[in-house]
């Protein structure tokens, strides 16, 4: 407080943090400090303040990462962290959260994106709305009773269960998750419905692939993001458009609320699941949605179109007590759809082996 109050400090500082999982403590650090002197010091250098209070360390957690997404993005690139000398339990394993390689910052960033991509996405939206206006758009149906989805993304337990899905896929409404398309036309599983997020030409030029190889894919009605390639909107009869929260483009659509889906990302697997929930499936299957692999070397479905490359170098334990191997990419990913499916009625099963999550039922 001295060196701020000081006329010759330079000030680096455009927030303050008060974060504590005991309101004890912050009753006695109220009672060694004067709060109104430091709001007013604070007030003068244009320093906003925030108290963050929550005996639960993953909402302790959630409340941090809304309040820095929503009103202060740019902190998480100079984080100064001030802490007492003895941490409790929770606070110790929030420190190594905001420091930790899969923690706050690449959460932030897989949220917000990159400058180059928003800059497309806005672009490509612009587009699709001008030139391509007859799209459906996404509605929820959240409060119906639709079934069981099986949502399909090109982890490597995809392979494992090809056999299992053939035998029952006519019991099952299949999502296909972007690049398990691939495995599933080999497969000669047809999906009921694709979905597609990334804003790259990779997917256009993969979409073309597959029709240029035979495969018919104009009959399997396509969920694509507003910022999808809108070159590959025409290879679909029916396309059901959703939009993404914290790109860009939200801003361009104030009357189409119900069409945005809660996060829708960072992975396509992400967007699928969000698209079972907002449609209204009270009970998922989780097949291929893996986040990492106990294979190093085989980190997806053979057969799956996204060949980019995977440095799954960070070991973990597995869901079923196997280690496995992953990349922060993937921890946040599995993270944002254990805490989607934490915060729905829906019964969530997974087949297969990967990250260990709390919402869902192994098998």
């Amino acid at each position: 407080l001295d060196k701020l109050k000081s006329k010759n400090y330079n000030n680096p500082f455009t927030s303050l943090f008060i974060i504590d999982d005991d309101p004890s403590n912050i009753n006695l650090l109220l009672s060694q400090i004067s709060l109104p002197e430091i709001l007013d010091v604070c007030s003068q250098l244009s320093i906003k303040v925030e108290l963050l209070i929550d005996p639960d360390l993953q909402q302790l957690k959630n409340r941090i990462l809304k309040l820095l997404i929503t009103k202060f993005p740019l902190s998480s690139l100079g984080i100064h962290i001030i802490s007492q000398p003895v941490l409790s339990p929770n606070l110790i394993q929030l420190t190594s959260w905001l420091h930790s390689p899969e923690g706050l910052t690449p959460q932030i960033n897989s949220m917000l994106g990159f400058p180059t991509d928003e800059l497309n996405q806005v672009l490509q939206s612009f587009w699709t709305s001008l030139v391509d206006s007859n799209h459906i758009k996404l509605l929820s149906n959240s409060h119906m009773s639709l079934g069981t989805a099986c949502v399909v993304a090109s982890g490597p337990s995809l392979d494992d269960n090809l056999e299992w899905l053939k035998l029952h896929c006519n019991e099952l409404v299949i999502l296909a998750s972007g690049s398990s398309l691939y495995t599933l036309l080999k497969a000669e599983i047809k999906p009921d419905a694709l979905v597609l997020l990334e804003r790259n030409d990779d997917v256009y030029l993969e979409i073309s692939r597959l029709i240029l190889e035979g495969y018919e894919l104009r009959n399997i009605p396509l969920f694509a993001s507003s910022t999808l390639d809108p070159r590959v909107l025409p290879q679909f009869k029916t396309v059901i458009q959703f939009h993404r929260p914290q790109s860009a483009t939200s801003n361009l659509y104030p009357n189409e609320a119900d069409s945005f889906l809660p996060q829708a990302g960072p992975h396509v697997v992400n967007a699928t699941v969000e698209v079972a929930l907002h449609l209204g499936y009270q009970q998922l299957i989780l097949l291929g949605c893996d986040f990492g692999t106990t294979v190093r070397h085989k980190t997806r479905s053979n057969e799956a179109y996204d060949r980019n490359t995977r440095n799954l170098n960070l070991a973990m334990p597995g869901s079923k007590g196997q280690t496995i191997y992953t990349e922060p990419g993937l921890i946040n990913s599995a993270n944002f759809v254990d805490t989607i499916l934490g915060f729905s009625t829906t019964t969530s099963y997974r087949i297969g082996n990967g990250s260990i999550m709390s919402n869902v039922i192994e098998t």
